[in-house]
């Protein structure tokens, strides 16, 4: 079993939580400490051999010192995390909490879907005016038979294609690397199949991380490649799509509508015209909290810590596939 010369725990979990890491880490040293205490974190990441953090972290990394091996960010998406004094240091494996969350955000997603598909901006609109008739729903079409084209294939992916073909939709799926997803019929790899699902899909949905690959991934020349009756939905990263070209595309009415969590810029600007296209349905980067989110991070911690002392392959693995620089 491997020996741990030093450790940082500093993730703000009930003690008796924090208790069961530092047993099961049996490092000579460990550092207890609030994820919000930067100076005790700072200070001893330097000659730390793994560390785990609460998330809003990015500017601690540069602190990182020769004997650092594994870093665990308590976050779904580590993004904010990487920059190159930690995308460079090849040595360190980097995990996260990723799935905590996937239930609600998948959940999050078909609400969009149902707002867009019903105009719920209008259905409000008219209820707010008394207007009985509603004659733009005629045009709404059921779920039922649409096809919708995931872009990702991680764990919000898996509980959503199941969803949705619960609902009786095709669904469409790119990825990187997997090969097969329960409720996926068909998953696509290369440039040619993303414009096939572009072109194929009724619904556009961006699960996918953030990385330099992923950065404006629906660009001005790919959303021309959508119906104009398709929508949008993205609950991941503002920075997959270009911010500009989808407002353009919203405006001139080459796209149905969008629903969105997350922005180029968070929070959104006033004067973003996101706020007043008839056709955008918004939230602000939030999901109600899943009731078992607490229960996954803590198993994806205890889990890795087990197999870093076993030195067996880790759960949940960001670093090793993903890699942002920060890009504006």
């Amino acid at each position: 079993m491997k020996e741990i010369n030093k450790a940082i725990v500093a993730i703000d979990f009930p003690e008796t939580e924090v208790d069961e890491m530092v047993r099961l880490i049996n490092a000579a040293t460990v550092i207890r400490c609030s994820a919000s205490d930067s100076d005790t974190i700072r200070a001893n990441l330097k000659d730390a051999e793994i560390a785990i953090l609460g998330k809003g972290l990015s500017g601690l990394v540069e602190n990182l010192g020769p004997d650092m091996r594994w870093i665990h960010c308590d976050a779904a998406g580590l993004d904010f995390l990487f920059r190159p004094a930690l995308a460079d240091r090849e040595e360190i494996c980097v995990t996260c909490s990723s799935g905590r969350s996937s239930k609600a955000l998948s959940e999050h997603v078909i609400m969009f879907m149902l707002a867009l598909n019903y105009q719920v901006n209008n259905i409000w609109e008219s209820r707010k005016r008394r207007e009985y008739s509603m004659p733009f729903l005629s045009t709404a079409k059921a779920l039922f038979g649409q096809s919708a084209g995931i872009l990702g294939c991680g764990s919000i992916a898996r509980e959503l294609a199941p969803r949705l073909k619960a609902l009786g939709m095709n669904t469409i799926g790119f990825a990187k690397s997997t090969t097969e997803l329960n409720g996926m019929d068909k998953i696509y790899h290369e440039e040619e199949g993303l414009r096939e699902l572009l072109t194929a899909s009724d619904f556009i949905i961006s699960t996918v991380a953030l990385t330099d690959e992923t950065y404006h991934l629906l660009n001005e020349e790919r959303l021309s490649l959508l119906k104009p009756t398709s929508y949008v939905v993205n609950i991941s990263r503002g920075s997959i799509i270009d911010e500009p070209a989808l407002i353009k595309c919203l405006r001139e009415g080459k796209i149905a509508g969008a629903g969105l969590d997350t922005f180029e810029q968070e929070p959104l600007g006033k004067e973003s015209p996101l706020w007043t296209l008839p056709n955008v349905v918004m939230t602000p980067h939030v999901t109600p909290p899943q009731p078992d989110k607490h229960e996954v991070s803590l198993k994806v911690i205890l889990d890795n810590i087990r197999n870093y002392r076993n030195e067996e392959p880790l759960r949940n693995v960001y670093k090793s596939y993903y890699r942002f620089s920060g890009k504006k």
